[in-house]
């Protein structure tokens, strides 16, 4: 094997999806920080920052693009946060008097291939359900619900195995019908 000696991350951040920097005697000597090596840690967070704005700019386009191609009126909010992650989460969500209906996926630069597309189908598919809530959001109003003491009822376009186990679970605790 042959050593290579590189002058700084700069030649090699690009080819690597996480960095362990030893603190003691590399960022600080006990007392003081060495603002060189500051630097290096400000320019390598933003270069992984620019990685996640332009993953998220491209899977916006994709959802855009599926959601003017299904007529479905939007208005995008992007929320960049300034991390050392290269991970990103999409949500779609519409909330009217009636109904709460959403979709979301976490993904990194690993599995970033067809997020947008995955997230903006499953949107679609519990928008045109008409149900009042999606599927995800309907096995976490379970709980409350139940704690509620009232009746209420909700449509939503499939029952998922945390909804299942939600039932299972509070019935061991509380009297309730379902």
């Amino acid at each position: 094997m042959k050593t290579k000696l590189i002058k700084g991350l700069r030649e090699v951040h690009s080819k690597y999806d996480a960095f362990f920097i030893d603190l003691w005697g590399v960022v600080h000597n006990g007392v003081h920080l060495y603002s060189e090596a500051i630097n290096v840690l400000e320019n390598l967070n933003s270069y992984l920052s620019k990685i996640n704005n332009d993953l998220v700019h491209i899977q916006q386009n994709v959802i855009e693009d599926n959601l003017r191609l299904h007529d479905i009126p939007y208005n995008i909010e992007n929320v960049v946060e300034n991390t050392l992650s290269d991970g990103m989460s999409i949500l779609i969500s519409k909330t009217s008097s009636d109904s709460y209906i959403g979709s979301d996926i976490v993904c990194n630069k690993k599995n970033i291939h067809n997020v947008g597309l995955t997230v903006v189908r499953k949107y679609i598919d519990e928008l045109k359900s008409g149900c009042s809530v999606d599927t995800n959001l309907s096995d976490m109003i379970v709980p409350l619900i139940v704690l509620s003491n009232s009746k209420f009822s909700f449509t939503s376009s499939s029952i998922s195995e945390h909804f299942k186990t939600n039932l299972q679970v509070i019935s061991k605790f509380l009297k309730f019908e379902y």
